[in-house]
């Protein structure tokens, strides 16, 4: 049973399973990760007792049945009791939250499947509208009063204080920062910090631009010395080739609460506010003169946020309608292709989502959940045209493989959900067969690499 209930066998001593919000999962389905000195190739896995082997067989066949059911493409391997999560950043494998009326709380996300609690930094304010990492440095903004706050990230679990510099008006909803400029978005206004010293920001320009409508600039973007301002009517294009001073370019018409960025690609993707659906994607190879790309609907993909990784658009709801789920597309070939709506463990409304690599970190009133990509393609990767086919799944160990031919004869890579590699096998032919009986029973990813990188992946459950 759950809810720190022990489960006893005659012959062993009890094992209590934690509450279901401390992650039971996680602890049933991570393992250490292997000694760097041993060949990367394959990992034995840590004995268990019997009683824990009975267990894992248990919930991996739970486990399976359950995700049999899902699109697959999402997964949620660890949650954070931080409520309410209102602003979230990453800086390596360290997290930032910032929970509201109280300090910053920072986690260790070097084992994103076991978030380890580090520290708290408190500040003036008693909670920030924005919280970011970038470079060496922690950004506050905004909060009661209204300040700009610089933290120097040198140890990251001890953020030390900096210097200030006040924000003239409340409401920040936005912020982005360069080198030597920070960019908040508040009402109809742009604000310019100047922090080249990082002991003394000030305020260095303020630029006003008509927005129609109730809501003002939103979300902020830079890219390649451009400045992309979201707003209820498109988004505004400003030059930054002198980012003390940034000038206003053209705007492109359409609404665009969020913004999210992929700098692989050259491409901006804006979320559209209700009652509209989905996204667009615009190329910004010449940045001050985007192109429109494609359109992506489905779910209720309507944007409070949004974020890019590893060829996933995944994306929110609105203000109007607070939404508990994201809704995740595949960006191929041209294309964006819904997915799948996602509901992880943690209540009430997304307020930001970020990503790394193939994680992504969504940030609601009730908690924070951290999800791994299970389905990962190249930005151009053609999923469909690949093709990887995995049978029976669920297994027991025993794995046949089908592969497009188009592909020779490829690598595979066997990962758990953090992305650890317990197995790597070149393939002979198109077809084959894998023994994974040495693995314990759980959720594992099966990939496909080539020059490109990762091709495709299907996620396999070993009872």
């Amino acid at each position: 049973m759950f809810g720190g209930v022990p489960f006893i066998s005659p012959e062993l001593s009890p094992i209590y399973l934690p509450a279901p919000q401390q992650d039971y999962l996680t602890l049933l389905f991570h393992f250490p990760a292997p000694d760097s000195t041993r060949p990367s190739e394959e990992v034995t896995q840590p004995q268990t007792s019997m009683n824990q082997r009975f267990l894992l067989s248990l919930f991996a066949l739970l486990f399976c049945s359950f995700l049999s059911a899902q699109n697959g493409v999402l997964a949620e391997i660890a949650a954070l009791n931080v409520s309410p999560a209102f602003e979230v950043a990453l800086y390596g494998d360290h997290l930032y939250v910032n929970p509201g009326f109280s300090n910053i709380q920072i986690f260790d996300l070097s084992d994103p499947a076991n978030p380890q609690s580090l520290s708290s930094v408190g500040y003036g304010g008693n909670y920030a509208n924005r919280i970011d990492a970038e470079g060496d440095f922690l950004f506050l903004t905004g909060g009661p009063d209204n300040t700009f706050r610089i933290f120097d990230l040198t140890d990251p679990a001890i953020p030390n204080a900096l210097g200030t510099a006040p924000i003239p008006v409340a409401g920040v909803q936005h912020v982005v920062h360069s080198t030597d400029f920070s960019y908040i978005s508040a009402g109809q206004n742009l604000y310019v910090v100047d922090h080249a010293d990082k002991n003394k920001p000030f305020l260095s320009d303020s630029i006003v631009l008509p927005t129609p409508g109730p809501y003002g600039l939103r979300e902020l973007a830079i890219h390649q010395g451009a400045l992309y301002i979201a707003t209820e009517t498109g988004f505004h294009i400003l030059d930054l080739s002198n980012p003390a001073l940034p000038s206003f370019v053209q705007s492109i018409n359409g609404a665009a609460f969020t913004l999210a960025l992929d700098t692989a690609q050259d491409r901006l993707y804006t979320g559209q506010p209700f009652p509209s659906n989905g996204h667009y994607a615009y190329d910004i190879s010449n940045p001050l003169a985007p192109l429109p790309l494609l359109a992506g609907s489905g779910g209720t993909s309507t944007s409070q946020d949004m974020s890019f990784s590893q060829g996933i658009v995944l994306q929110t709801g609105p203000d109007i309608l607070p939404s508990q789920t994201v809704n995740a597309f595949r960006v191929a070939n041209g294309t964006s292709t819904w997915l799948e709506e996602f509901d992880g463990s943690k209540d009430f409304a997304v307020t930001e989502i970020i990503s790394r690599d193939s994680l992504f970190i969504v940030a609601k009133f009730g908690g924070i959940e951290i999800l791994t990509v299970s389905e990962l393609v190249s930005n151009e990767g053609p999923i469909e045209a690949i093709g990887l086919d995995l049978w029976p799944n669920p297994t027991r160990g025993q794995l046949r493989v089908r592969i497009d031919a188009s592909l020779g004869a490829p690598t595979l890579l066997v990962r758990d959900l953090t992305g650890r590699t317990l197995r790597r096998i070149e393939m002979d032919g198109i077809e084959g067969e894998m023994d994974l009986g040495e693995l314990s029973a759980g959720v594992y990813l099966v990939s496909v690499i080539g020059d490109g990188g990762i091709l495709a992946t299907r996620r396999i459950c070993i009872e």
